[in-house]
């Protein structure tokens, strides 16, 4: 009898269960959505705000009321207790396909971040109250090429891997890194000055649908260790020397990039990038952010640079 019991209770719940609408949308509240990078590289931080939007159905692209907001009050406020404030000011749209007004930033030339230290923020919006947030500087990573900060890229040409390597050291308070590869070159026309160019090299290769070649380019990642395979820089020289045959191309250096991301902004992409991939599609949109009372995200990178001569 008890174990009937069990079943017949099992039964109704999974009955009760049956009968609750599915919403893959969830419940909808309208928040203020914040973006801001403190970037030590940078004379001058940005920030950026929006309301959240609700659409009829599930394609987001149905919206056509740019939702970014024109009145907020942006303050970042470091260790010692100095207040920086944010200007409005308007950049132009790189494309207008979906929304057309002038992009609404905010920025300030006054803040320097250091490395290390804690920064606050505070954004009020008109009838939406106050949202805040704090990020801890991250220390930037120092690059080695083949072992070596000081060598040329080819100088180590008994490597067995057939790659170059690119080891990452320090970057104390970081979570993950965004490292590229450059080759820096310089374009000369008859009659004209020479204009630096800079072209990315791929860390791999893979097919489309259509059988054409699209390369692969880095992506953050929390490991230290990267290979980029010696043939795609040499393809990517050789893009690079067909570009334009009625011109000179000089090749000399390459360069290397590296963003130390802290916790907050590494989260964030893992959460809203980390999981795509071609073959699946996820039920559950997972959500990451480190605004209180708010959406978004308050981050900060460190970035270390390293130019080597090829040869």
């Amino acid at each position: 009898m008890r174990n009937l019991a069990r079943i017949l209770l099992w039964c109704v719940c999974l009955c009760i269960g049956c009968d609750v609408p599915f919403n893959p949308k969830g419940e909808y509240s309208e928040k203020v959505v914040v973006y801001s990078v403190l970037d030590l590289s940078k004379n001058v931080q940005f920030a950026r705000a929006y309301f959240t939007y609700n659409v009829s159905g599930l394609d987001p692209r149905q919206n056509t009321m740019d939702p970014q907001i024109r009145n907020a009050s942006f303050v970042v406020i470091d260790e010692a207790g100095r207040r920086y404030a944010f200007r409005d000011t308007l950049l132009k749209r790189e494309t207008s396909d979906r929304y057309s007004a002038d992009v609404v930033a905010y920025y300030n030339r006054e803040l320097v971040p250091s490395p290390g230290k804690q920064y606050s923020l505070e954004v009020i919006v008109p009838e939406y109250g106050k949202a805040t947030a704090t990020v801890s500087v991250p220390e930037p990573f120092s690059i080695y090429v083949n072992g070596s900060r000081a060598r040329s890229l080819f100088a180590d040409s008994a490597n067995p891997c057939n790659c170059i390597e690119v080891s990452l050291f320090s970057g104390s308070g970081a979570k993950g890194h965004f490292t590229r590869f450059f080759v820096d070159y310089t374009v000369k026309k008859k009659g004209e000055q020479g204009v630096t160019r800079r072209k990315e090299v791929p860390v791999s290769l893979r097919k489309g649908a259509d059988g054409s070649v699209i390369p692969i380019y880095p992506q953050p990642d929390r490991l230290l260790f990267m290979e980029f395979p010696k043939n795609l820089f040499l393809a990517t020289v050789d893009d690079i020397r067909a570009s334009d045959p009625t011109a000179e191309i000089d090749i000399r250096y390459v360069t290397f990039i590296s963003f130390a991301m802290e916790q907050n902004l590494y989260n964030y992409y893992l959460i809203a990038r980390g999981f795509g991939d071609p073959f699946s599609v996820r039920l559950d949109a997972p959500d990451f952010t480190n605004i209180q009372n708010g959406l978004g995200v308050f981050g900060a990178v460190a970035v270390d640079s390293l130019t080597l001569p090829i040869r």
